[in-house]
């Protein structure tokens, strides 16, 4: 009788059915979207904090020219004494001085994907947009 059920076990198919691999082959696709998608917002939102950390520096650079000047720079390339703007890779400002010096609009762009366009004017915080 012990010899049936040995030989019994020996004709069935170990293994995983088609239908086992497919569910197991869809959750995994589920997980892997969930994935990318979680990456892609966390790159997007450091990205926009790079950015506006780098707006509010160089707004404190361009009153700093102000408090030494009673003006504000002509150009961007004669902020910060002469140095420039001091920005992190991918930045670019654009500067335009306005009323006889006395204010601007800055405008920062990144070259990292999904990121926001901020400005800041000489009286105001940052917002998402151009200069007007």
């Amino acid at each position: 009788m012990k010899l049936s059920r040995f030989s019994s076990r020996r004709n069935q198919q170990l293994g995983f059915t088609i239908a086992e691999l497919l569910i197991v082959l869809v959750v995994m696709v589920i997980l892997v979207a969930i994935v990318i998608v979680t990456y892609r917002g966390t790159t997007q939102r450091a990205a926009n904090a790079q950015l506006l950390s780098d707006l509010e520096n160089a707004a404190s650079q361009l009153e700093s020219d102000y408090v030494s000047l009673k003006t504000y720079p002509s150009s961007a390339s004669a902020v910060n004494g002469g140095q420039g703007f001091k920005v992190s890779a991918g930045t670019t400002f654009t500067y335009k001085p306005a009323g006889n010096l006395q204010t601007y609009c800055l405008q920062a762009v990144s070259s990292k994907s999904g990121a926001k366009t901020y400005y800041m004017n000489s009286d105001d915080k940052p917002q998402e947009g151009l200069c007007p």
